[in-house]
């Protein structure tokens, strides 16, 4: 059920960024509030919510920047992003091996227009 809707997610996100202006203008609450009732619905960790919520503020990330804004430890901060990542949400940018960060390309699109 997890990867069918990480699966449904990512491509919702991609059409987003790929496809044609939808014919009502969502503003990103609008975009957020869908995004946060299709993923409560399947997750209920209160960490990935907070972090959907910081990237309404602030589109990039990285793990250790969202260990300390959260509270939570390095490998939970892993966690959440790969969990991002796997709804299609967050994406890596640059070749950083180290302190990777990490952005939403659908947030930065609405920003864009």
């Amino acid at each position: 059920m997890k990867n069918n809707f990480g699966n449904k997610c990512q491509i919702w996100c991609l059409s987003c960024i790929h496809a044609q202006p939808p014919p009502v203008k969502l503003d990103l609450n609008g975009v957020f509030e869908l995004l946060e009732k299709a993923i409560m619905a399947d997750e209920r960790s209160s960490s990935v919510m907070n972090a959907l919520d910081s990237l309404l503020v602030n589109p990039f990330v990285t793990i250790t920047g969202l260990a300390k804004k959260e509270n939570i430890s390095y490998p939970a901060a892993k966690r959440v992003v790969d969990k991002l990542i796997g709804y299609g949400i967050l994406s890596a940018i640059g070749s950083r091996a180290k302190n990777k960060v990490y952005a939403s390309q659908t947030i930065l699109k609405i920003l864009s227009e």
